[in-house]
């Protein structure tokens, strides 16, 4: 469901070789959020950084198109 609101309203046509940079910074932030979870306080803060970071990292994997439709996307532009 995610992948077809992406396509359609939003232009998502990123594939996951050109976001892999956001998401590996949304990954260490989640890291660094659970880390800190477990050191300092407010825990619960820490928690739900880590949640969003993480459920924000899952988003843009979900909405990244296959590669076949990147693939022919690419052609298409380029018969243009």
């Amino acid at each position: 469901m995610l992948r077809a609101v992406a396509e359609s309203s939003l232009r998502w046509n990123y594939s996951l070789e050109e976001i892999l940079g956001l998401i590996l910074v949304a990954a260490v932030v989640g890291a660094y959020s659970l880390m800190f979870a477990m050191t300092r306080q407010p825990r619960r803060g820490w928690v739900l950084a880590a949640c969003v970071s993480f459920t924000l990292m899952a988003a843009m994997i979900s909405a990244s198109p296959p590669q076949s439709r990147v693939a022919g996307a690419k052609i298409a532009e380029a018969g243009m």
